[in-house]
């Protein structure tokens, strides 16, 4: 479900992965460019992992997502401590802050949450975002981590404000309401925003002011 590359050596590779006919699953490492890997021992190491982040500028910390709950590691992988406890329960996303590596985001089945003590505390962060929304991934600015972009079954949502609240955009101009899997940045223009939904490829070259369909409808 998930492909990270290690953001200080390339050849280094982390993968996600979930058995659909279960919930079972792994974290699993690469050091050579994939050619072999090693399983990640998680508390649960059979979990289904849905979502990985590693600090950029701090890669020994780490945060997944996973069926069973969300884990971070201090140590670069070699050991995981739950948080959150229930309430991080069928995790799906995961978001660290590029410049305070104690703020972390986790989206799960139902709605998304906020720490910012590297995971001891969390707060249920879904202001402006229906109760049930399932949200799929996260993505925050790296030039300014106030800007967070979520993806979820109910659309494309924005914070101005480290997430403390959302607003929805509108990718089609006939209604707000669109499934949303995947929602990115561009890695060189952060102006740039990409969704990936069940109604195609969009894109917002304005901070997703405004939106274009890449694929046909």
């Amino acid at each position: 479900d998930t492909l990270v590359q290690h953001p200080k050596d390339r050849d280094h590779l982390y993968a996600g992965a979930w058995d659909l006919h279960s919930d079972g699953g792994g974290l699993f490492e690469s050091r050579d460019t994939g050619r072999t890997w090693k399983r990640l021992m998680l508390p649960q190491p059979y979990s289904a992992v849905r979502g990985l982040s590693i600090c950029r500028d701090h890669p020994e910390r780490m945060l997944t997502a996973t069926l069973s709950g969300a884990y971070v590691s201090a140590d670069g992988g070699s050991t995981w401590r739950r948080v959150g406890g229930n309430e991080l329960q069928k995790a799906e996303s995961v978001a660290m802050d590029p410049v305070d590596y104690r703020i972390l985001y986790v989206g799960t089945w139902r709605l998304s949450y906020k720490s910012t003590d590297f995971g001891q505390t969390w707060t249920r962060i879904g202001r402006g975002m229906p109760l049930d929304s399932d949200v799929f991934s996260i993505v925050v600015n790296r030039k300014n981590p106030e800007i967070v972009y979520s993806s979820a079954c109910s659309g494309v949502y924005r914070s101005g404000n480290r997430a403390q609240s959302w607003t929805r955009l509108k990718l089609l101009p006939d209604r707000f309401a669109i499934r949303a899997h995947l929602v990115e940045m561009d890695p060189v223009d952060h102006s740039i925003i990409y969704g990936g939904t069940t109604e195609g490829l969009f894109a917002s070259r304005n901070e997703g002011q405004t939106w274009s369909r890449l694929t046909s409808s």
